[in-house]
């Protein structure tokens, strides 16, 4: 029987940790096809039960949706527990635990951002011909696993504007700067809704 007390992720090296609710997110939005979910990762989340195959798609059990839901409200009884009872053993394994699930309840409250880029046209020219063009738009998607991406011509400049979680305000170095450098671009980084989020907004400002 699942203990639901522990976070389902419990036990695993941070980085771990991190990278697999990362994919579980990338399931759950059904975003497999634009970042494929590696074998490995499969097998590890399959043999966790976090998620199971239907008609050879990945699709997440209960207790997947249970490891993107944990809340930090249990571990933060456990910490009040360990400060109220001396007798009480506090041991490193759970201080770990409960950092775990922190940096868990930071990623769930990510915010949607849109990254929108255009490239001169000289310098666009002698990246797509250099092969920096690919591989620098590559590099970004794979580190942004985006919720959409969208690429045309606009105002006669190669252009793009990519939908994706923002988990850390750091990350705008991260994903602005190769584009700033390698590609000479004009980048603008804002938050976004989508219908459900302007829905909810409306909602609050009208009481």
């Amino acid at each position: 029987m699942t203990d639901q007390s522990r976070p389902p992720l419990s036990g695993l090296s941070l980085d771990t940790a991190i990278h697999l609710r990362w994919v579980l997110r990338d399931i759950k939005a059904k975003r497999t096809k634009l970042s494929p979910v590696g074998p490995d990762d499969l097998r590890t989340l399959i043999e966790m039960g976090l998620i199971e195959m239907r008609d050879e798609v990945p699709v997440l059990t209960n207790e997947g949706e249970r490891a993107l839901d944990w809340s930090v409200e249990g571990q933060e009884m456990s910490d009040r527990s360990c400060l109220t009872a001396p007798k009480a053993p506090c041991a490193l394994s759970q201080i770990r635990k409960d950092f775990v699930s922190l940096f868990h309840h930071r990623l769930e409250t990510a915010m949607r951002m849109m990254l929108k880029f255009s490239l001169p046209v000289e310098k666009g020219n002698q990246a797509f011909k250099d092969g920096s063009l690919g591989k620098t738009l590559e590099s970004i998607m794979n580190k942004l696993k985006p919720e959409a991406a969208y690429f045309a011509p606009l105002d006669g400049k190669r252009s793009g504007m990519v939908f994706f979680d923002l988990a850390d305000p750091s990350q705008l170095v991260e994903f602005g700067e190769p584009l700033f450098l390698n590609l000479n671009a004009e980048v603008e980084i804002v938050p976004v809704m989508n219908a459900d989020d302007l829905r909810r907004g409306l909602e609050k400002a009208s009481q």
